[in-house]
């Protein structure tokens, strides 16, 4: 899976790998996300300091930059982020905590399933 997001750590010597028909290995990592490809970690970093909220638009509004969308202002994303906190079964006070910082097991992996 370290490959697959360009990790600098491990080189590719053979072989291919697509995604929606692109060729991975002649995107940068940035590409790779911004195509979508996500990496999920089993025990996923606290970043003390950054708020959930903050962390969500702005990762969000990469990628709308990268496919040539306009950013959307923080009203507009807390609207478009409340549904899929509801889906989730996840309490909006999630928002103004820092990623994953003091959060259960199982709130982790919910926070990391409403970065997708």
């Amino acid at each position: 899976s370290k490959v697959l997001v360009g990790h600098p750590a491990y080189k590719v010597t053979a072989g291919t790998a697509t995604y929606r028909g692109d060729d991975l290995f002649e995107m940068e990592p940035e590409e790779r996300s911004h195509a979508g490809l996500f990496l999920s970690f089993q025990a996923p970093i606290e970043i003390p300091g950054v708020s959930n909220t903050d962390f969500l638009r702005m990762m969000y509004n990469a990628r709308r930059k990268a496919l040539g969308m306009p950013e959307l202002e923080p009203l507009e994303f807390y609207g478009y982020l409340t549904p899929k906190l509801e889906q989730l079964n996840m309490d909006p006070s999630f928002l103004s905590r820092n990623v994953n910082e003091g959060f259960s097991g199982g709130e982790k992996k919910r926070n990391e399933i409403l970065q997708l």
